[in-house]
């Protein structure tokens, strides 16, 4: 009788470690795999129905909105290729307007022979130096900074020599941007990504 009570607690035990063992190295990876594909399709899940409310009319006039009002805005800030050209006689008579004299504008930098295709945005730099009385100089620097569109001051350097009847020589750096795509709406994607 003892050996069978020992027969049937080493079956027992025996029993056991080939349930361990099955647990281990079946039931274990399985469930772990089954948990991990629950949360993913749970994350599926709940994307799509966050993405589900892009469906209604309601929501798509809102988007189309939206990429109208970043079409805007990037008006605001980019050039067309063909307005740089004008850019130099608006800059002029502006100058002229606020009596500045010995006004010299020439681009520095930015304006290359051939625009980079893959740059969907480009800068062109411009030096422009000028005389005139100190508060017309900085109304034209002003005026520069609200120009639409967007031409960014870099840098302002003012000189004057000493005499009574000495104006101010003064030297600005502004940037332009531009871009093509302003002219080719098969490129406003690739600014709006």
């Amino acid at each position: 009788m003892r050996q069978e009570i020992k027969i049937v607690v080493v079956a027992w035990i025996a029993a056991a470690a080939v349930l361990a063992g099955a647990y281990r190295f079946v039931l274990a990876p399985q469930t772990q795999e089954k948990t991990g594909l629950e949360t993913e399709l749970h994350a599926k899940t709940e994307k799509a129905a966050g993405l589900e409310i892009y469906r209604t009319p309601a929501a798509q006039a809102r988007l189309i909105a939206a990429v109208e009002a970043l079409r805007r805005q990037r008006n605001g800030f980019l050039f067309a290729p063909g307005d740089l050209s004008l850019l130099d006689f608006r800059l002029q008579d502006l100058a002229r307007r606020h009596r500045l004299t010995e006004f010299a504008n020439r681009v520095v930098a930015g304006a290359p022979a051939k625009p980079d295709p893959k740059m969907t945005v480009q800068s062109r730099h411009y030096l422009m130096s000028f005389s005139g009385e100190f508060a017309s100089a900085l109304q034209f620097v002003n005026e520069l900074e609200r120009h639409n569109p967007v031409l960014f001051v870099d840098t302002i350097r003012i000189r004057k020599d000493y005499g009574r009847d000495k104006v101010p020589q003064v030297e600005v750096e502004v940037t332009a941007l531009y871009s093509s795509a302003i002219e080719d709406p098969q490129l406003l994607p690739a600014i709006l990504e």
